[in-house]
């Protein structure tokens, strides 16, 4: 019989266990250790299905064939009001806003906004957009 015992910690609020304790019949115990996420066996399992998934649907080698059209798209926003540069590698993409003069950080937070109440979310830095789509987009 096999009795697990898990523990979150409190402080970070995790979604996941944190440590992970069997105790077997026999009186052994196994513990995970170390650091706070190391070693706990569901992160592991899910992390491995993960990978195994990854390599079964060709995520990892999609960017090959979708950089193209994902840059082309990207960069076909050159000369849009406020676009100041366009830079990207593989499917991680940023355009760069001109910042509104004494309020740095303003013109992408507004960016932002509008892409929220679309639908779609995006991440800012400064007066940066920063892009990565999903690994399973697809073209349309």
């Amino acid at each position: 019989m096999v009795e697990l015992t898990f523990q979150g910690n409190s402080s970070s609020r995790a979604l996941m266990p944190t440590s992970a304790e069997a105790r077997i019949c026999s009186g052994h115990t196994l513990r995970s250790g170390g650091y706070t996420y190391s070693g706990n066996q569901i992160a592991c399992a899910a992390a491995l299905g993960t990978l195994d998934t990854y390599k079964d649907e060709g995520l990892l080698t999609r960017d090959e064939e979708l950089a193209p059209y994902w840059e082309d798209a990207l960069h076909s926003l050159k000369g849009e009001p406020h676009v100041i540069d366009i830079r990207n590698i593989g499917l991680i993409g940023a355009i760069e806003l001109a910042p509104i003069a004494g309020s740095p950080t303003k013109r992408a937070f507004s960016a932002f906004v509008k892409a929220f109440e679309r639908g779609a979310v995006i991440r800012t830095t400064g007066d940066i957009i920063a892009l990565s789509p999903p690994l399973i987009i697809t073209k349309g």
